[in-house]
């Protein structure tokens, strides 16, 4: 059926206005309770609500209309648009708001689009939680440009390319992606998540037989950004199966005999798009946003919100409206701190945002969390990698662990203690979300809606977890359809829907997608794949066997789906093998005098033709960098030799490392645990962890983190504990050095804007 009403006029074509349709909802539960009474796409981050932050990277792209449908919550996404500057006509963009309660799926919303007719050329699809500083009207061109050619051309997908543990990749919700390498035509399209571990992929015969030359990308991350047809919502009307935009759509289209369509990936080479998927991701998107990834829109700068910010040394950013900071308080680095906001005495924040108006009462130590606008938190608590919803009391000496969510409003009494990815909300959980026995428990101890912690009750949890006095809060259950299903739906959904075996491979696959949910955390383990980066003896290298063709939560193997195409899976090279061409080619980087750039693809092509781990590629640079500095253990040579060394290579560390700093200082320790043979070449360690520091590679976040880490004071085989500890009290006493320095730092620049 041909697309309804797609004849244009001559020279129409300059007169176009670039559309965009927004998808306020993310038809899934991933942040509840924070979103039962705000919609997600008006959380804030980095105290600005996520869909001024869409509407800033369409705006920056050029787009002029956009339409923005949403479903829960539709009056508070109607109010923001109105409140915001993009209600001015002076903004240059017109924002209409479709209410559209029947939509309960990217289909629905689609299947409605086209009903409405809103439509008239080519526009942008993209979710109402992207942020993004690309040119989308460079994409749109291109896409046009091939249709002029081939009408059948009826999506342009917007992926990066990036690492296998890139922080804004989903490891839980990846994907590959089958190219032409010559066209860029998406040729088949395969949704990978995390649990269970999918080893193989299954290409179609057809297409082997179409493209002679194929390739197998599992290193892009799906920016949710798609250059769209008038065609894509008349398909969704005739194909009402289709319900979500990849799974369903993409790989239906690409597997239909009938429907002759093509589908194309504008693979980003520069720029930034991540989308907040989950709140693994909601802080990865943070970071990146307070790091300036997203220059220029950036605190300080251009922030979508209007708010002005004091950019300080090592991103630190300050509000210029009403902050008070108490003198004694430390800021760290990677820190937002919002309008109006207190921080009281000793106060000690590290890589989090606070929120307008927020108050963090004496003593207080808050790090990797996000406190969101009007909070109060007492004196002497401690919050780590949480997420602390708006208005939200936490009383005197609380402790709230790593990956908790605290929902609006919620009363914790002193002395609380929340255990690690506890939910807690002062709403009471969804009938259908109490059914593991001891919920009910949990119940007996609310009065009138407020939960009264009961210790009888809670020393049955499988982590002690303690409201405090007088708390207003409910625990939700841990395994709450937290998430959605294995298919993209809710859990409650998956439950209707399906067998009991579907709910257990969605709460696999979630855990992935948790904030404060590391890789070090997840079962599925290097060791699980024949390779332990941390802790292998790499003297016994001869002995290693080679590690597994898939590498951890994302790799594949291909298969072919037909007898007669031949065997193409991706045999390893030897892990021997492999470092000895990655060692020749620095050597002919540093005699050629090659940039760090050119190194840094030569080094990645070698690994994707090894298919081994990033991880290794690391390892392998580590080693060259520490071999490179010459002079007799110990002694001043040697010593000033490091800092040209780290200097000359920084860039191509940096590049490799991307955000895994603290896997880079495990991989740095290991190699002195494993290289040093005389005392006095531990003694190099701090050097180059200064000479680290110095150049940027990591930070004193960086190095806290590698402290607490449990790895940096462990040893395995013949590895040396002496040697591990040796290094990490040596990184102890740098990492007090700089800290010394940086508030040295501070104090001058305070003395300095008092003149």
């Amino acid at each position: 059926m041909p697309p309804k009403d797609t004849q244009r006029d001559k020279g129409s074509e300059e007169e176009e206005v670039l559309q965009a349709v927004v998808l306020a909802d993310s038809f899934n539960t991933r942040f509840k309770p924070l979103t039962l009474n705000t919609p997600r796409c008006l959380l804030p981050i980095c105290n600005v609500p996520m869909l001024l932050w869409t509407f800033e990277s369409l705006a920056l792209a050029g787009v002029e209309q956009i339409f923005v449908f949403c479903n829960a919550h539709s009056d508070q996404v109607k109010e923001a648009i109105q409140t915001s500057r993009f209600s001015q006509p002076s903004s240059g963009v017109h924002i209409v708001p479709i209410v559209s309660p029947r939509a309960m799926s990217v289909g629905d919303a689609m299947r409605e689009l086209d009903e409405k007719q809103l439509i008239s050329s080519d526009f942008i699809l993209v979710a109402g939680d992207v942020v993004s500083n690309l040119q989308i009207d460079e994409v749109v061109k291109e896409h046009k440009e091939r249709r002029k050619k081939n009408k059948d051309a009826i999506m342009t997908m917007v992926v990066k390319r990036s690492g296998a543990f890139h922080r804004t990749r989903p490891v839980g919700d990846a994907s590959v992606f089958v190219l032409d390498p010559t066209t860029s035509e998406c040729v088949h399209y395969e949704s990978i998540l995390a649990e269970p571990a999918k080893r193989s992929i299954m290409l179609p015969r057809e297409v082997m037989e179409k493209h002679h030359e194929v390739e197998v990308r599992n290193d892009l991350i799906d920016c949710s950004i798609d250059v769209c047809s008038v065609d894509v919502p008349v398909l969704f009307s005739e194909n009402f199966d289709y319900q979500d935009l990849r799974r369903d759509f993409v790989h239906g289209v690409l597997t239909s005999d009938l429907l002759g369509k093509s589908i194309y990936c504008h693979v980003v080479e520069q720029g930034y798009a991540a989308r907040v998927r989950d709140t693994k991701s909601y802080a990865a998107v943070s970071k990146d946003i307070i790091s300036r990834w997203t220059f220029p829109l950036v605190p300080g700068d251009n922030l979508p919100g209007g708010d002005e910010y004091e950019y300080r040394r090592g991103n630190r950013y300050i509000s210029k409206d009403n902050v008070m900071l108490s003198r004694t308080c430390t800021i760290g680095n990677d820190t937002i701190i919002g309008p109006q906001a207190r921080i009281h005495d000793n106060v000690r924040i590290e890589n989090s945002v606070i929120g307008p108006r927020c108050s963090i009462g004496p003593g207080t130590i808050i790090r990797d969390s996000f406190i969101w606008d009007d909070a109060y938190v007492d004196a002497g608590c401690t919050i780590e990698g949480s997420i602390i919803g708006q208005a939200v009391h936490i009383g005197t000496g609380s402790t709230i662990k790593k990956g908790c969510l605290i929902a609006e409003g919620t009363k914790l009494g002193p002395k609380a203690v929340i255990g690690e990815f506890k939910r807690i909300s002062r709403e009471k959980p969804p009938a259908d979300e109490e059914e593991e026995e001891g919920e009910e428990e949990i119940a007996e101890g609310v009065v009138n809606g407020m939960a009264h912690a009961k210790r009888g009750h809670f020393s049955r949890m499988p982590l002690a977890l303690e409201l405090g006095e007088q708390a207003e809060a409910y625990v939700w259950p841990d395994t709450v359809g937290a998430d959605v299903g294995a298919d993209g739906r809710s859990s409650s959904a998956a439950r209707d829907a399906d067998s009991e075996d579907e709910e257990t491979e969605a709460w696999g696959n979630l855990k992935h997608l948790r904030l404060g949910m590391y890789q070090a955390d997840i079962s599925l383990s290097w060791t699980e794949y024949g390779f332990d980066p941390y802790f292998s003896d790499t003297d016994s290298s001869d002995d290693e066997e080679e590690s597994s063709l898939a590498s951890p939560a994302s790799g594949v193997l291909l298969t072919p789906s037909g007898d007669s195409i031949p065997d193409f899976s991706l045999a390893p090279r030897s892990s021997a093998n492999f470092r000895s061409e990655c060692v020749s080619s620095l050597e002919r980087a540093l005699a050629e005098g090659h940039t760090v750039d050119d190194a840094a693809i030569e080094l990645k092509t070698l690994r994707m033709a090894s298919n081994v781990t990033m991880t290794e590629v690391r390892d392998v640079v580590i080693e060259f960098v520490v071999g490179l500095v010459k002079g007799e253990p110990g002694s001043a040579a040697q010593k000033n030799n490091i800092s040209p060394v780290v200097e000359r290579w920084a860039g191509l560390i940096t590049n490799l490392m991307a955000s895994e700093r603290v896997e880079m200082l495990l991989l740095l320790q290991v190699r002195f645990k494993t290289c040093a043979r005389l005392p006095n070449y531990l003694a190099a360690f701090k050097f180059f962890l200064y000479a680290f520091y110095n150049e940027d590679i990591v930070e004193a976040s960086s190095i806290r983190a590698w402290l607490k880490d449990p790895r940096s004071r462990e040893a395995m085989g013949k590895a040396s504990q002496a040697n591990m500890e040796a290094c990490w009290k040596q990184g102890a006493h740098t990492l007090a050095v700089i800290e010394a320095d940086e508030e040295d730092s501070e104090e001058e620049d305070e003395e300095d804007d008092s003149e």
